[in-house]
């Protein structure tokens, strides 16, 4: 008696897979960016893990590695929210030039963190229709 076993070749894909793109430099050399992770305190925030350090933007302001940055441009357009499950979402853009204990950092980063649904999406993007149109 033979068995015959049939393997599929298609991989699960996250339906809603985060976004990292952009650039961040620090000293002049580039960074690889590897994880977003949106999570909240007092205010939803984002952690961009690279392959030497990680940048957290909370509260309007940004770190490196825990340590706090001083800006002399700090660009940014987001939103996020928190899910009642405890897990949260964030997306924007931060276009910043911060110098800190590390070094010169700088960077132009689009992101989208958390694995956004479609729902929370459309909350976003009418959330950012609204502040533009000054409601």
């Amino acid at each position: 008696m033979a068995a015959l076993l049939a393997c599929s070749s298609r991989e699960v894909r996250d339906p809603n897979p985060d976004k990292l793109t952009g650039t961040l430099a620090l000293d002049g050399k580039p960074l690889a960016l590897v994880a977003c992770q949106p999570a909240h305190a007092v205010h939803t925030y984002v952690v961009v893990t690279t392959d030497r350090g990680a940048l957290r933007f909370e509260d309007q302001q940004l770190s490196w590695s825990g340590e706090a940055l001083t800006c002399a441009k700090l660009d940014r357009s987001w939103g996020g929210g928190n899910r009642t499950d405890g897990s949260s979402y964030w997306r924007g853009m931060l276009d910043f030039d911060c110098t800190g204990p590390a070094g010169h950092l700088v960077g132009r980063l689009d992101l989208d963190c958390g694995h956004i649904t479609p729902a929370e999406r459309a909350d976003l993007d009418r959330h950012r229709a609204e502040t533009r149109d000054g409601r």
